[in-house]
């Protein structure tokens, strides 16, 4: 009968811990041998006299140490073989434990081997017997050592013979060590080959087993489709019959059915002609009601027209309410617009009269200094003369003004530069305040004034951006153009200011995008690149004398164009370059001496005929002119 144990069990397989054990054991052999033989060697050396004592107690000592390392080693190997044997013997236990009906092959591999653990118990016994009679041996030649050294000869021909003894025993050992492996190899084998056979029983079984269930399910298979027909061919039997008794049946009942059917038709006949009367009579009453709805529809249509007559005039009269508040509104922007620019007219007509009346004045104390015969004037004071006469010809203003923008300071469809704000700052004293004729902040962006003094906020002026888009900005926030050009008039706006942030604004501020810009002393170039942006790289020029700060501008901002040029050695270049400009700024240095500045101011108003409005950038000249 074959077996059923599975064949991943360790019970149907080898012990694999034998080979390991039986190659432990040759290892430890091989490893005796060398120990044995040095202390045969050492045995064997000759003795230089008989009375040298220690070389004799020497030699034994060596032997001694020899022997120990022998008697570790046969622990060890003790402790290992104790080791497999109670492995073996767990293992024989739980494959015991999980068989629970062992067949006759399990039985005899498990006697197989249980014999191979006796027989393994019986050499470890023997081993163990040879180590003690190798101890004894040891501990008797120890006593003889401390013994006398008379009878050497006798105790070298009885160390000989313990030696001889001892290699017997480990020669026995070994034969029972191979004897032990070969017939477990021989076991193994045989197991392995019945379990094979075993296994190969067990497969064909099974495989028949299984070819015997198909054949009995497929002889099933047919019976059942037999039966099967047999039940369909008794339902279309069934079915004919059934077909037959419903033609009857439907035959009888047509038969029964065509008085009654008659009948039912002069019902219908006669219920058809009284619903014919009752259609006409609802038509009549339905167009009755529908002439009624009409009437009434008429009349809410007259009421409805005359709702939304009164609702149009409504409209229409509020719309020319509001277009009268419109044109009221825009008539008085512009009467505000006229005031300011009289008031603007009768200011400047006045600054001209002032400036007419000074230089008479200054023209009478020159006259009055050249009468009285005094030296010539010092150059400082010819440079004076030279600023005075250029103020008297055209318009000067000092930045940051004297007075701050307010409401009257702007005009309707204005272009202004709108600053951001900068939070509320804590003034100590009204003259402190830094703010004056300046704007604070940030420039933002560029607006156009919608409306000078609305009344929702007053105080205020309203900015419209580009997106359309609108604010109630404050002045202080606000930068409009300082210099209006008159039509038809000659005079060049000169605005004139001390500090470069005050100096860079009104180069972002004073300047449109339909400018031509010339800035003489761009130095690295900064201010011409910010103008750049308003009016396009194509329309702005820097002018330095510096060869340095000309290749550093270059470097820094490629897209616009510097010229190195002396203004005042190049005069003719200078004028040729600026022909077309409508803005010159002038920035020689903001500490230069006034000379130099009242100089480069006369050589740009008197050369350029198209400029019309000049930025100067000079301490000199500004606190020259504040004293004014």
């Amino acid at each position: 009968m074959a077996s059923h144990v599975d064949d991943t069990c360790d019970a149907a397989m080898p012990p694999k811990d034998l080979t390991n054990l039986d190659e432990d054991e040759s290892k430890t052999m091989h490893d005796a041998a060398p120990s044995l033989a040095d202390a045969s060697a050492v045995v064997e050396e000759p003795v230089v006299g008989t009375d040298s004592t220690s070389e004799q107690v020497h030699a034994l000592e060596l032997e001694n140490e020899a022997l120990g390392i022998e008697l570790g080693r046969s622990h060890a190997r003790e402790a290992r073989l104790r080791a497999t044997a109670a492995d073996l013997t767990e293992r024989l236990e739980a494959v015991t434990a999980a068989t629970v009906r062992p067949e006759n092959a399990e039985s005899k591999q498990v006697d197989l081997l249980h014999q191979h653990i006796r027989q393994l118990q019986e050499t470890l016994d023997e081993v163990e017997r040879g180590r003690q009679h190798a101890v004894f041996k040891i501990s008797e030649l120890a006593a003889r050592v401390h013994g006398t050294a008379d009878n050497h000869a006798v105790e070298a021909e009885w160390i000989q013979k313990t030696k001889h003894d001892f290699e017997l025993l480990n020669q026995r050992t070994r034969l029972l060590l191979a004897q032990q492996e070969e017939r477990h190899a021989a076991a193994l084998d045989v197991a392995m080959r019945r379990l094979a056979l075993e296994h190969a029983a067990a497969m064909d079984k099974l495989r028949l087993d299984n070819d015997i269930r198909w054949t009995e399910w497929r002889h099933e298979e047919s019976r059942r489709m037999k039966e099967v027909e047999a039940a369909m061919e008794a339902d279309k039997s069934s079915v004919r019959l059934a077909m037959k008794h419903n033609i009857e049946s439907t035959r009888i009942h047509q038969r029964v059915t065509v008085p009654y059917t008659l009948v039912r038709m002069q019902l219908d006949a006669l219920r058809t002609r009284r619903m014919d009367a009752l259609k006409k009579l609802c038509l009549v009453r339905i167009s009755i009601g529908r002439t009624r709805l009409y009437a009434a529809w008429m009349r809410w249509n007259v009421h409805g027209s005359s709702i939304h007559t009164r609702k149009h005039l409504g409209a229409h009269s509020m719309a020319t309410a509001l277009a009268r508040c419109r044109q009221q509104a825009i008539r008085r922007r512009f009467q505000g617009w006229c005031l300011n620019t009289r008031l603007y007219h009768w200011q400047s007509i006045h600054n001209s009269v002032l400036n007419q009346i000074l230089a008479v004045q200054r023209l009478h104390h020159v006259v009055y200094l050249r009468m009285v015969s005094l030296p010539p004037p010092t150059p400082q004071a010819a440079t004076l003369v030279t600023l005075t006469a250029l103020a008297d010809k055209h318009i000067f203003i000092e930045y940051p003004l004297a007075t701050p923008f307010t409401c009257a300071s702007f005009q309707v469809d204005e272009l202004v530069y709108v600053s951001t704000s900068t939070g509320k700052v804590k003034k100590s004293h009204p003259a402190d305040d830094t703010s004056n004729g300046t704007s604070t902040g940030r420039l933002f962006a560029r607006g156009k004034v919608v409306d000078v003094a609305p009344p929702q906020y007053p105080g205020r002026v309203k900015i419209e951006y580009k997106d359309g888009s609108a604010y109630h900005a404050n002045p202080s926030r606000l930068t409009p153009r300082l210099f209006r050009p008159n039509a038809g008039s000659a005079q060049v706006g000169v605005i004139v200011t001390a500090k470069t942030d005050h100096y860079r604004r009104l180069a972002r501020t004073q300047i449109t995008s339909t400018d031509i810009v010339l800035e003489i002393g761009c130095d690295l170039g900064i201010t011409v690149d910010s103008i750049a942006d308003i009016v396009g790289p194509s329309n702005v020029i820097g002018v330095d004398k510096s060869h340095d700060s000309i290749q550093i501008a270059k470097d820094s901002y490629p897209r616009c164009r510097f010229v190195e040029m002396d203004i005042f050695h190049s005069r003719d270049d200078l004028i040729a370059l600026a022909a077309d400009c409508t803005k010159v700024l002038i920035d020689i240095n903001g500490n230069r001496l006034l000379p130099a500045v009242v100089e480069a101011l006369r050589l740009v108003l008197e050369g350029c005929h198209k400029v019309d409005l000049v930025i100067v950038k000079s301490v000199e000249m500004h606190r020259e002119r504040c004293k004014k």
